[in-house]
């Protein structure tokens, strides 16, 4: 049951007909790790602990560079000459947006070897990393463990978003038959970004968090969305799970 102070605070939230009482007392009730707290991370959890997530944990090892204040919404000046890494900053940042909510910090980098335990008893995970190999690393320790992860990537003005649902919705190794040469792809270090980008993928990545958060499955955009927002494009392309995924097959969740 939430408080009357709950209440008060999600009032425009409750009011919204597919979330209500008991979709908000889900939201409170639900743990969710947020992997990277850079560009896409740091306002995925500020949209997240606003709207009154119970329990966020955020990994990042980084420490914050003048260069991310253009498009990393969490943070300001003072924050750039601490010796923090962003995870630290952005749960002191977000501790007083909302108190209610239980940060937990992880200042470590994600891997292979470790994706599973970083993830930690999550509900779902929010892809914020900026680069292939600890994607695939979280990829597969979400398909292994069971947990939805809803993936996001950016560069330019051009973003991509999917959810990643366990045996039901297609993997990163459904999409990606290798996983991609860094050095080959594009990257906000490589071709730039505007913060208007960012908003976009992570307003997708959010919405489709929310409603899996609150039981609300049919209502998840399914497939890889595409948006451009220099140029106004935005599609949803179906990607169904593929036959012989290595990643899929080897936990049982391939497609039949």
């Amino acid at each position: 049951m939430l408080t009357a102070e709950q209440r008060k605070r999600y009032e425009r939230q409750v009011l919204f007909g597919p979330l209500g009482e008991r979709g908000q007392e889900a939201l409170h009730e639900s743990c969710v790790t947020v992997a990277g707290v850079g560009a896409l991370g740091a306002l995925a959890a500020d949209m997240l602990a606003r709207a009154g997530i119970g329990r966020l944990r955020l990994i990042d090892h980084d420490v914050l560079e003048i260069s991310n204040l253009q498009r990393q919404m969490l943070y300001d000046e003072a924050d750039v000459n601490s010796s923090r890494s962003k995870a630290e900053l952005a749960a002191r940042r977000l501790r007083r947006v909302n108190s209610s909510v239980h940060l937990v910090p992880v200042t470590e980098k994600i891997t292979e070897e470790n994706a599973e335990d970083l993830i930690g008893v999550a509900d779902l995970v929010i892809d914020g990393v900026d680069n292939f190999r600890a994607k695939f690393a979280l990829n597969r320790a979400t398909v292994k463990l069971g947990i939805p992860m809803i993936y996001g990537a950016l560069s330019g003005t051009y973003a991509l978003s999917m959810p990643i649902i366990p045996g039901e919705t297609a993997c990163l190794g459904c999409v990606y038959r290798e996983e991609p040469d860094e050095a080959s792809s594009e990257t906000a270090s490589t071709a730039g970004v505007i913060a208007p980008t960012v908003a976009a993928v992570v307003a997708l990545q959010v919405a489709n968090a929310i409603k899996l958060l609150i039981g609300a499955r049919g209502e998840v955009i399914e497939g890889l969305a595409r948006i451009d927002i220099w140029d106004g494009d935005f599609s949803v392309v179906p990607w169904p799970r593929r036959e012989g995924c290595r990643i899929c097959g080897e936990y049982g969740g391939g497609a039949e």
